[in-house]
């Protein structure tokens, strides 16, 4: 067993730096905030022509970062009021069906002021083919300040699909359902938010999660590349926030959806969510089921050498998979009066993977046939989770802003694992069988505590503040097979019945400055301190670490005229190591072919500067990254005297990427738009491979687009393709993989809800094949994934009440979501 002792020096004068910056904030701003008086906005919304507009959609956002401020709905004569707004500056935002959005120019009010709108005019967003009005759709893809923008509604293919394939067709980003990782601009670590909180969810279960998801319920994605402060330092990709739908308008609204299809097996899901708000009271929530079974397929070849003869094992695996999703969340929200609201949340999932797979490898040395083994195996991996929120969010007449959250989750793992071993000899005709049993148990509990202040913008400047803790702790309980040596184990990290006890502490200021008409920046600054024990059941350390580290972030735009905009961006990010690493476990892929944890793995830190450059509706980014102690999951060793590929997480020394991403629409036809992107990558990663220094560059490319065509009878068609070309995974090479998905979609006449029809994978291409080698053992190993299945759904969506909704929410359990485990 390894026995592992690292501290790091914490910082007492970086403390001492971020306390003076929070408080020389309070100090300066604070009381320049309670001073002020609070103005009104009032105007009215109407048609080209000067009719009236109800029921349009008015929001007020910050004209710095576009954060929304606060919203109001259109009488029937058109009015709309907001008569209590803090002092800024301001932009409205204004959205009806079947007109085109308006953006008004930035505004300032002063404390005290009444500033009145005037007239805005909506352009009708409709057009005729056939005398069949069309209504008007967003763009796939914006670029919103520090994020890129997916509006998922306007997607065909979408419709009736899980969250993982949202993420997946998303600029820069890449799944990897083989090795369950998720990769944003070239770089793992990414952290996915739901309506801005983490979604609590294990790095090895975060993939299953989303594939249990439906698309359905979800608004928008942005993918945030350039953290600001109050987000947690987590994560060196960045965030991919998931925003909900969300209905602001009193009564009833929300969707029911349920989808079917078959793809070498039955796939159903079904979901519904609601949101009633009353007066002072909103309660909201939903529930969604998943059931998937659909077989997969992997093939691998091992090739390594002992005492001079070469062995040589294929195996090919035939697995049947059943993966069984719920997921529910409910929630409750009182308004004590106009400026003080208090909340609460109930959420939960359970989740239950379940297979049954037969694996078939045959042992050769020196090309002679020498054992064949069958392996039948049965595995079950079980989460089970809850959490409770309780939050109060208060606003001051000066503008004020302070929030309250405190969460309390729950995770449960159950991950037993079976295996029936048959073993013939060739030559001598002989058969063994041996019965092997592994598996963990992992109860988790985390409790998470924050507290935010925040100040709208005032004399072109706004800030915000926070402190934050998160306190985790766990047991891992990992079951070896009693008749397997398995001494080996210790050297990549494996070990006995653990405990965990492991604290985040945290602090935050940023400041938003608007330092001219067409020019604006943010400054943050993040401090965050780390303690990790981790002892055996024995009392024995296996980690005692204790380190802070500051993470500054900065972005400045730049608007040179209208349809130019410049920006560019600095962030320092960190990547602890998964819980998972740290409770390891031992999973057998096949006889021969083993996965694990370690707990030596050291937080990564990275560094990022990005310039991005938006050409009216052309995106352009190009960012370069270095990375400290990258961490690369599922990197392999070899033990040649027992022929056995032990695959397990390690640290290389650097990592170094460039990224160039360009996202372009094209309209081909007034019928006929696109939405084309490209991404170049170049991956550099230095390191210490078994003793030996270990350096490997690649360049690697994808390549997406997205056609959408407006067809008479109200059909819409969409057609989405990709391709990703060889890349790096640590030292593990991946060979290029392209798919392509059909979609059509058709609103039902005489009933409410449509109907989509999607096609998965249509040529069945999406398939991972992968390589790697160590001349100096040595060993050649590949690997073939067939995870994904053409698949064909019907998916039949109807609203409930208004327009569906979903009540946006997030909590204070933020950081500790991909790491639960």
């Amino acid at each position: 067993m390894l026995r592992l002792a690292t501290t790091h020096a914490a910082r007492p004068r970086c403390v001492s730096i971020l306390l003076a910056s929070a408080l020389a904030l309070l100090l300066v701003f604070a009381p320049q905030a309670w001073a002020q008086d609070s103005g009104s906005i009032a105007g009215s919304i109407a048609t080209a022509d000067g009719e009236p507009l109800g029921f349009a959609n008015v929001q007020l956002v910050v004209a710095a970062d576009s954060s929304f401020v606060q919203g109001a709905v259109s009488t029937e004569d058109g009015a709309f009021a907001m008569p209590t707004v803090p002092a800024g500056r301001y932009l409205l935002f204004v959205s009806l069906i079947g007109y085109e959005d308006l953006v008004t120019e930035p505004f300032s009010l002063e404390r005290g002021d009444s500033y009145d709108a005037g007239t805005l005019a909506l352009a009708a967003g409709t057009f005729q083919i056939d005398e069949i009005a069309v209504e008007a759709r967003r763009t796939l893809y914006e670029q919103r300040g520090d994020r890129m923008v997916v509006n998922v509604g306007q997607s065909v293919t979408l419709k009736g699909a899980t969250a993982l394939d949202v993420v997946a067709r998303s600029p820069g980003v890449v799944v990897n359902q083989q090795s369950n990782t998720i990769s944003m601009l070239g770089k793992d670590g990414v952290q996915v938010l739901i309506d801005g909180k983490l979604s609590y969810i294990p790095a090895d279960g975060l993939v299953a999660f989303l594939d249990g998801l439906n698309a359905d319920t979800i608004e928008q994605i942005e993918l945030i590349t350039t953290p600001p402060a109050e987000f947690d330092a987590e994560g060196n990709a960045g965030f991919i926030n998931l925003v909900l739908k969300e209905q602001l308008s009193d009564g009833l609204s929300g969707s029911a959806t349920v989808t079917g299809g078959y793809g070498r097996g039955a796939v159903a899901s079904t979901s519904a969510d609601a949101r009633l708000r009353q007066g002072r009271i909103t309660l909201f929530g939903n529930v969604a089921f998943q059931w998937q079974g659909q077989a997969q397929t992997i093939n691998s070849y091992l090739e390594t050498q002992n005492g001079g003869a070469l062995l040589v094992t294929p195996t090919e695996t035939d697995r049947d998979p059943v993966q069984r999703n719920v997921n529910a969340r409910l929630g409750l929200d009182y308004a004590l009066s106009d400026r003080t609201t208090i909340g609460g949340l109930i959420a939960g999932y359970d989740n239950r993977w379940s297979m049954d797979a037969v694996n078939q490898s045959a042992v050769s040395i020196d090309g002679t046939p020498t054992t064949a083994i069958r392996s039948a195996n049965e595995e079950v991996n079980h989460w089970q989770h809850l959490m409770g929120n309780v939050n109060v969010r208060h606003e001051l007449p000066s503008g004020l802003r302070t929030s309250l959250d405190f969460d309390a989750l729950r995770f449960d793992n159950d991950n037993p694992t079976t295996y029936l071993n048959a073993t013939t000899d060739v030559p001598n005709d002989l058969t063994t069988e041996e019965t092997l049993e592994s598996g963990k148990t992992t109860p988790l509990r985390i409790y998470v505590a924050k507290v935010d202040l925040s100040a709208p913008d005032e004399a072109r400047l706004s800030w915000n503040a926070g402190v934050k803790g998160g306190f985790s702790r766990f047991t891992n309980t990992p079951v070896f097979p009693e008749n397997v040596d398995t001494d080996w184990v210790g050297d990549v990290g494996v070990g006995e019945e653990s405990s965990l006890r492991e604290n985040v502490l945290a602090a935050y200021g940023s400041v938003n400055l608007q330092l001219t008409e067409k020019t604006s920046a943010e400054l943050g600054l993040r401090y965050e301190h780390t303690t990790s024990d981790l002892e055996s059941s024995d009392g024995t350390q296996l980690i005692d670490r204790s380190y802070g580290d500051l993470f500054p972030s900065f972005y400045l735009s730049h608007q040179l005229r209208d349809e130019l905009t410049l920006s560019a961006s600095y962030a320092r990010r960190i990547t602890r190591p998964t819980f998972n690493d740290m409770a390891p476990f031992i999973y057998f892929l096949s006889p021969t072919t083993f996965f694990t944890g370690s707990t030596a793995l050291q937080p990564a830190i990275s560094d990022a500067l990005k310039a991005d450059v938006t050409v009216g509706s052309i995106f352009g980014s190009v960012e370069v990254a270095w990375v400290t102690d990258p961490i690369a999951q599922f990197q392999s060793r070899v033990i040649p005297e027992a022929n056995v590929q032990v695959s397990f997480p390690t640290n290389f020394d650097r990592q170094r990427t460039a990224t160039a991403l360009l996202a372009a629409p094209v309209e081909v036809l007034p019928w006929w738009t696109t939405q084309n992107t490209a991404t170049v990558t170049w991956l550099s990663i230095e390191g210490d491979r078994e003793g030996r220094d270990f350096e490997s560059t690649q360049t690697s490319y994808s390549l997406s687009t997205t056609h959408n065509v407006r067809l008479p009878s109200e059909f819409s068609l969409e057609a989405s393709a990709f391709y990703q070309s060889a890349g790096l995974f640590g030292t593990i090479e991946f060979e290029p993989v392209w798919g392509l998905n059909l979609g059509l979609q058709r609103d039902i006449p005489g009933l409410p809800g449509s109907l989509t029809l999607a096609v998965d994978d249509v040529f069945d291409t999406v398939e991972w094949s992968v390589t790697q080698r160590d001349d100096a053992v040595p060993f050649y190993a590949e690997g073939f994934f067939d995870f994904s299945q053409r698949t064909v759904r019907l998916t039949y969506t109807r609203p409930i009440g208004g327009s569906a909704g979903e009540q946006a929410r997030a909590t204070a359990s933020e950081e500790e979501s991909r790491r639960v485990q």
